[in-house]
């Protein structure tokens, strides 16, 4: 949870049966990501999906971290977040 950016992180894995996706409804838009929502309403600000369409259960294996990284004297928020597959994702919190 961040309060100062009033945004909530959320990581998420596929749908069951995360090992066969045929049957599998909707376009899975939100599954095996990182999702940020708002604190006050609950509304979806962003998502960043690092799996489409999981077949080899490559969810989301832990929280994501809030860390502030300097880039060029200054300051950026960002959200970082590892998977299964060894990527480390680093998205910038305001607008992933």
């Amino acid at each position: 949870m961040d309060v100062e950016q009033g945004l909530l992180y959320l990581p998420t894995s596929a749908a069951s049966p995360d090992y066969y996706g045929v049957d599998r409804p909707g376009d899975g838009l939100y599954a095996n990501s990182v999702v940020a929502l708002d604190l006050h309403g609950g509304e979806l600000r962003w998502h960043f999906q690092h799996v489409r369409h999981d077949l080899w259960d490559y969810d989301t294996p832990a929280q994501p971290t809030l860390v502030d990284l300097e880039v060029n004297g200054e300051k950026v928020p960002v959200v970082v977040q590892v998977t299964k597959m060894g990527l480390t994702f680093v998205l910038h919190r305001d607008t992933g």
